[in-house]
């Protein structure tokens, strides 16, 4: 599945590992685990063709369910925010009915959401 950062770049998730751009030659994009810039340094690798994910080095982090769960959130929100007419507490709303608390509490305070959003309608002009 793909998905966006916090700074709206794109993010591979497979596999309950999340995977930041690192570079793309001809029809292949590598992909580092998002913990390589944090104190677990994971080396975990990855490789898309297409939509075909090839795993090309192991990770040394641990795969974490709520983070993995909060990235699809807020994907799902600013996705859902780009092409509603509702407010922006009605589409957070209506994105996070049956969302656990703990992926909720992982996610921005509605400040960030509300300027996530204003940044989204702004790349979509």
């Amino acid at each position: 599945m793909f998905a966006t950062t916090e700074k709206m770049k794109p993010m591979l998730v497979h596999n309950g590992y999340r995977y930041i751009r690192d570079c793309e030659q001809k029809d292949t994009i590598y992909w580092c685990c998002k913990e390589k810039r944090t104190k677990e340094k994971c080396g975990g690798r990855a490789k898309t063709i297409g939509n075909d994910v090839i795993v090309t080095q192991a990770h040394s982090c641990v795969p974490t369910p709520t983070a993995v769960e909060a990235t699809r959130l807020r994907s799902n929100i600013l996705r859902t925010a780009t092409n509603s007419t509702n407010s922006p507490r009605t589409v957070i709303n209506e994105c996070l009915a049956g969302a656990s608390d703990p992926t909720i509490a992982a996610l921005p305070n509605l400040k960030v959401w509300l300027l996530l959003f204003e940044e989204s309608v702004n790349l979509q002009f």
